[in-house]
């Protein structure tokens, strides 16, 4: 998908009759997953595993960019040719479980050892400058030879051990608690650079609490700490494709779920999240430069009517903010891509009359959001439409669903931030259907 980045504002209106550049541009790539699962009674004690293997190849990658646009559309065209590439990653999960029944208690014991491993090549890319172009009807370029740069090459390994213990005691609650150790390593090697290796641990505890109030009304709370990977750095940065270290996150919530009856289900709650601020900075350079946190309610109402029809009503309404810049940097007080309000009204109904039919839909709102590091530039809200429907039938004694769907069913046009300043259009109204079986 083209990224634009405007001289002033947002674009204009892009055109999504055709693909605004050369026939050439086109991304080749094919992953592979593979994976085993097993499981074992020892004594009181289960034993669960698995081991999972994932790769991706790319043969040919181009990010088409279009820089410095006009309110007319005019623009300076740059195209980034990628070289083959290759990513895979290696995990593997041993867990350990033991419950005992102790009258109206159950209690559960978990010890759980989690690993990854991950390479991923990046870099040696080649730009290429199509000069002054209108946006709509960039003229078609030759193929160019390239001649790609030596490939930089990141490695990642993380393990993690853990334990946790969790209670569930009849008509007086639920608590769990847990904590893990996990060790993440990252050694990356860049053409002319030293290598760069750093070792990062941490302790991740967790917690979980739920009391019943009443028979239908339960009062909740967790928090949890984290430490996960980021993607990596996007293609308009000067530093595109680069991993960026895994980040500590830190999250807690408290609410209460009320069931009024075996159909309606209520739950209200508030949320907090802290997690670093990652974006391009004042030199273009995709990293670290401040914290953002999130601090907000959920509401949500499902409810499940006899005649086979399901309704999910519900809602963030957040407050994201950033603190801690770094020195230098100049931001606004809201984090880039990240919408105060996200509204969601979704049904499922089941025919009565053709059980093998159900017919789905989805209206989804999201409010503004902030679209440059500054603030200077707001995206409005946006609300878009999905209606689908499913067939399920019988051949030859093996299970078929049939799933037809329409995305952004009323055409609404919009844009997407994928990184700070840079738009991608998103996607017009499109059709789909697929076919599972179940052998």
């Amino acid at each position: 998908t083209p990224v634009y980045v405007p001289r002033l504002g947002v674009p204009p209106r892009v055109s999504h009759a055709r693909y605004p550049g050369s026939s050439w541009l086109g991304n080749n790539y094919h992953s592979d997953t593979a994976g085993i699962l097993g499981h074992a009674i020892w004594s009181d004690w289960t034993i669960r595993g698995g081991l999972f293997y994932s790769a991706q190849v790319i043969d040919a990658a181009y990010s088409n960019l279009f820089l410095e646009v006009t309110p007319q559309g005019e623009a300076e065209q740059i195209i980034v040719a990628g070289q083959p590439q290759h990513a895979s990653s290696v995990s593997g999960e041993l867990r350990a479980s033991r419950a005992i029944k102790d009258g109206s208690r159950r209690h559960l014991l978990l010890g759980t050892v989690r690993w990854r491993n991950s390479t991923t090549s990046y870099g040696g890319d080649v730009l290429i400058d199509a000069g002054a172009v209108n946006v709509n009807a960039p003229p078609e370029m030759t193929k160019p030879v390239f001649e790609f740069g030596e490939l930089s090459h990141a490695h990642r390994n993380q393990i993690t051990g853990g334990a946790s213990y969790r209670l569930t005691w009849e008509h007086v609650g639920e608590l769990g608690l847990g904590l893990q150790r996990t060790t993440y390593r990252k050694q990356d090697t860049q053409p002319e650079v030293a290598s760069f290796r750093s070792t990062t641990s941490a302790w991740l505890p967790n917690l979980t609490l739920a009391v019943p109030i009443r028979p239908t009304l339960t009062v909740y709370g967790s928090y949890t700490a984290g430490l996960e990977d980021s993607a990596n750095a996007p293609d308009i940065a000067s530093n595109r494709g680069e991993p960026v270290a895994a980040i500590r996150t830190y999250q807690h919530d408290m609410g209460l779920r009320w069931t009024p009856s075996e159909t309606v289900k209520f739950i209200a709650g508030y949320f907090g999240i802290t997690k670093p601020y990652l974006t391009t900075d004042s030199d273009n350079v995709y990293r670290r430069i401040g914290d953002e946190t999130h601090r907000g309610v959920e509401i949500s109402v499902t409810a499940t009517a006899p005649e086979g029809l399901t309704t999910l009503i519900g809602g963030f309404f957040t407050r994201p903010r950033v603190s801690g810049t770094a020195t230098g940097e100049v931001t606004g007080s809201r984090p880039v891509a990240q919408p105060g309000n996200t509204l969601l009204l979704a049904f499922d109904y089941v025919l009565p009359f053709a059980p093998q039919w159900s017919v789905d839909g989805q209206v989804n709102h999201v409010g503004s959001q902030a679209a440059t590091v500054d603030n200077s530039v707001q995206l409005p809200s946006c609300t878009t439409v999905a209606l689908g429907g499913r067939y399920k039938f019988t051949l030859n004694g093996k299970s078929f669903l049939l799933r037809l769907s329409m995305d952004n069913a009323t055409d609404v046009r919009s844009w997407k931030i994928p990184s700070a300043g840079s738009y991608q259009a998103n996607s017009q109204r499109s059709l789909s259907a697929y076919v599972a079986a179940d052998f």
